[in-house]
């Protein structure tokens, strides 16, 4: 095997946490099938570099990341994934949990993490840029605001039962709900790395359901 084209490592902690928050949030669809991953150089003192992951379902979309060192193009890398990957990388880094383990990519191999347990790999998916222009669009767009809370907005439960399990990075389980309309996506904010789109309801779906008060 060649040398790889980068590398990123990291505690096992937080790229568990990373790969495990992203999966809770973007549930596998066939329409999505796979997750992002970005290696790139940090401007930061004690690391050189940053991972983030993104994923979606269609309904939600969740973009988490952690600091580490990085070496590879100045520029930085993007690798997709199949979701299963996802799952499989964050099983084999959660035993190591204080340790250092460490991702290495290989353009034509994969991604290869590197723990006390030995090598886990996912290989290297179809790109779908137009799945991630659209989803970092939405990102960008809400994080800009205005935000207001609106009069009411029509929200799937078991769309925000998947945050109850997302750990930030502080520890926290405090979320900011921001609305930027009754049918745009709710940016969901918890800690100092993680974030989330939720998509509401259209109402007029389920007027049957809504009485004059705006109330189910």
């Amino acid at each position: 095997m060649t040398e790889p084209l980068a590398s990123f490592s990291t505690g096992a902690d937080d790229l568990s946490r990373v790969l495990a928050n992203v999966s809770l949030v973007a549930k596998k669809a066939p329409a999505y099938p796979t997750t992002r991953i970005r290696l790139y150089a940090g401007t930061g003192e004690r690391y050189t570099g940053r991972l983030e992951v993104s994923g979606t379902d269609g309904y939600c979309a969740a973009v988490d990341g952690c600091l580490g060192d990085y070496s590879g193009p100045p520029e930085g890398v993007t690798i997709e994934i199949p979701r299963d990957g996802l799952d499989a990388l964050e099983k084999a880094a959660r035993p190591d949990r204080k340790a250092l383990v460490a991702l290495d990519w290989f353009p034509r191999d994969g991604l290869i993490l590197h723990s006390s347990t030995g090598r886990e790999s996912a290989r290297d998916a179809g790109a779908n840029p137009r799945i991630w222009a659209m989803v970092d669009e939405l990102f960008a767009l809400k994080e800009d605001g205005p935000f207001e809370l609106p009069d009411a907005a029509a929200v799937d439960m078991r769309l925000l039962a998947r945050f109850w399990r997302v750990r930030s990075s502080n520890g926290e389980h405090v979320a900011d709900l921001m609305f930027t309309g009754t049918e745009s996506p709710i940016l969901v904010k918890m800690g100092t790395d993680f974030k989330a789109l939720v998509m509401p309801i259209k109402r007029e779906r389920f007027a049957a359901n809504v009485d004059p008060e705006g109330l189910w």
